[in-house]
């Protein structure tokens, strides 16, 4: 596997570490109830972020890869991002025709700082840019204001809402779907104008296979904030524990 690595203004993103370290900082996003709150499963303990970490370095050796699960760094936290504890993670699920679904999640401490711009940002340099994608979804539970308020500023397009989309221990949540096309994008662009997204500052190296033009995709749908969809999550295992999805709120 040769590692991928966005570079933004305040943040890198690059391959999770199946270390101590990545474990812990990816229970203290998806072990926290707050952080939790609009997504389809239930706070995660600590042994399972750890599994869903061997499955993220899993899917990233494949030879064709299809799922892009990356731990979020600070810049100022450490000179090289490989060394730098995450504060959340970032994701890229793609799908047939030149489509993908992206997400992330932040640590709860770090949240209104502006950081789930700039991830979705660098996502979008990685869709349209690289990978030479031509649409992007993205899915948020209806009570999340402050990830639509992303979104919109990010140029993102409301298409709808999804009624009934994933269960939660108080009932059936609904989302709202929005999605961003490669022509609604301008390079250099400031978030939020008509022309969609900035997609500067990023920087990308190897290990990334272009999606393939036909076909089902090995995993399911990886929606926004509300969670990875897949059937290889080792959360969808019969056993007693969360149900679904890797991704959380801003």
């Amino acid at each position: 596997m040769v590692p991928v690595r966005l570079t933004g203004p305040r943040l890198a993103i690059r391959e999770f570490h199946q270390t101590p370290e990545d474990a812990d900082a990816l229970h203290a996003v998806f072990g926290d109830p707050e952080a939790t709150r609009f997504l389809p499963f239930e706070p995660r303990d600590r042994e399972t972020c750890a599994d869903q970490i061997a499955l993220f370095l899993e899917e990233a050796e494949k030879e064709e890869r299809e799922v892009y699960r990356l731990a979020v760094t600070r810049l100022a936290d450490a000179d090289d991002p490989a060394r730098a504890v995450p504060i959340g993670s970032a994701a890229l699920g793609l799908a047939p025709n030149r489509a993908a679904s992206l997400g992330y999640a932040l640590r709860r401490d770090v949240w209104g700082l502006g950081y789930a711009g700039e991830v979705v940002g660098l996502l979008c340099g990685l869709a349209f840019g690289t990978l030479g994608l031509h649409r992007l979804e993205a899915r948020t539970d209806v009570g999340n204001t402050a990830s639509v308020r992303v979104l919109t500023r990010a140029g993102f397009r409301l298409e709808g809402r999804v009624r009934h989309d994933f269960p939660r221990h108080d009932g059936w949540r609904d989302a709202y779907q929005y999605a961003l096309l490669a022509d609604d994008v301008r390079p250099g662009a400031g978030p939020g104008s008509a022309a969609g997204p900035a997609v500067r500052g990023r920087a990308v190296q190897g290990g990334i296979t272009p999606p393939r033009s036909g076909g089902e995709p090995d995993v399911g749908r990886l929606a926004f904030l509300t969670g990875f969809r897949g059937r290889k999550d080792p959360s969808d295992e019969p056993e007693p524990r969360p149900t679904r999805g890797t991704e959380s709120r801003p």
